[in-house]
């Protein structure tokens, strides 16, 4: 930064009346649109030999005469006239609106100055906003939208809304102030916000996203099954989370992992923030019956869903014949005795009156044989009739309870 001094004594004739060296030292506004060419016009009367010098706001040297000092090579001195020291500043930018000074180093120096305002479209601070904002509910959220530009721009927030009725984007206005507010974040919270920023020059908008962060929710359509042996299984959990989750299965409390001839996991993506996973079970048996979990955790929280499985014992038909009972037929027909064979006595016998003779001779007494062939004829007919009675009993019985 090159400075010199405003204060030089010059040794000068000062003349009385309209000859002595003057400067108009009226303050003048100019306002041009950015891009233009700006002209400072400077007239000085009666300069003899007066330096003219131009500087900007803090008394920094642009110019020397018309020797131009910073070395911005859009910045010159026009002098088209006697008198003439305009200052030309080509392709105007907002960094160009300053105050500035044209000087006439007379004793004491006069200077006029000019203030320089460049209409400029509005321009967002973008690197003071974010893409994405997350939130919880029940959360309170202040976001400024900074904006530069002249004439100052009028600054509002919209929110983008889709009419499910008709499908179509709706602009809603939700701030008049460069200031969005929320002060009890909800679902119906989230979605896209724009910052506008508008002046006669133009306007500028910048969108952000306000999304809700939560722990997982699960959901399934059937926590219980009860299969037979041998069944194939599939266990289906849904989640929805954001930001994604970590998602596993668990039987009895203990990680499950892929196995292929036992066990497979999938996972599915259903849009932004739902996913599906499904557990199969093959081939199952009794020892695979019990709880299974599907878990899943972000860096909110954690969320877990139950499924009972129950397994059935297959059960083998057995077919029971039953033959017709067959009827012991019991006879009363005499069974065959050998008759016994006595010994004549040779004893001499009593008379007995005849009466009693007769009476006694007419009953035959006769004794069943107690060992032998015989008895034990008699026992298998009466063991047959016992064994075919039980038999009977025992048809009736099963047949009853079956």
């Amino acid at each position: 930064m090159v400075y010199i001094s405003v204060m030089r004594v010059t040794q000068c004739q000062f003349l009385p009346g309209d000859n002595a060296a003057s400067l108009d030292e009226t303050p003048v506004t100019l306002i041009y649109t950015e891009g233009n060419t700006a002209v400072l016009p400077c007239q000085i009367q009666n300069q003899g030999d007066m330096d003219v010098s131009w500087f900007k706001e803090n008394y920094q040297i642009i110019a020397s005469g018309n020797v131009i000092v910073n070395g911005d090579k859009r910045i010159s001195v026009e002098t088209k006239e006697p008198g003439d020291w305009n200052l030309v500043i080509k392709n105007v930018q907002e960094e160009d609106a300053k105050l500035y000074i044209c000087m006439l180093q007379s004793f004491p120096p006069q200077e006029k100055k000019f203030t320089v305002h460049v209409n400029t479209k509005p321009k967002i601070d973008k690197d003071s906003l974010l893409e994405r904002y997350l939130f919880k509910k029940g959360e309170a959220l202040n976001i400024t939208c900074n904006v530069s530009g002249y004439p100052e721009p009028s600054v509002k927030w919209y929110a983008f809304r889709t009419e499910l009725s008709t499908m179509k984007e709706i602009k809603e206005l939700v701030s008049s102030t460069q200031m969005l507010m929320f002060k009890n974040l909800g679902p119906t919270d989230g979605g896209i916000y724009g910052c506008e920023a508008e002046n006669v020059v133009g306007t500028d908008m910048y969108e952000i996203f306000l999304q809700e962060v939560y722990e997982p929710k699960l959901s399934t359509t059937k926590n219980k099954f009860v299969e037979k042996e041998s069944s194939v299984i599939v266990l289906q959990c849904e989640i929805e989370s954001n930001p994604a989750a970590d998602i596993g299965w668990q039987r009895n409390g203990k990680l499950l992992k892929t196995d292929m001839d036992k066990y497979s996991i999938e996972v599915y993506t259903e849009g932004d923030f739902k996913t599906v996973t499904e557990l199969t079970i093959r081939d199952i048996n009794t020892l695979d019956r019990g709880e299974y979990q599907c878990l899943a955790r972000n860096t909110i929280g954690i969320d877990y869903i139950k499924f009972n499985v129950i397994v059935e014992l297959s059960t083998t038909t057995v077919k029971i014949t039953t033959r017709k009972p067959t009827t012991a037929r019991l006879t009363t027909e005499p069974v065959p005795i050998p008759e016994k064979t006595t010994a004549t006595s040779t004893v001499p016998t009593k008379t007995q009156p005849d009466n009693l003779k007769k009476t006694t001779t007419a009953i035959n007494y006769v004794e069943g044989p107690k060992t032998g062939d015989s008895r034990s004829h008699a026992s298998l007919v009466t063991y047959s009739y016992m064994y075919t009675i039980l038999l009977t009993v025992f048809s009736i019985t099963l047949l009853l309870v079956l």
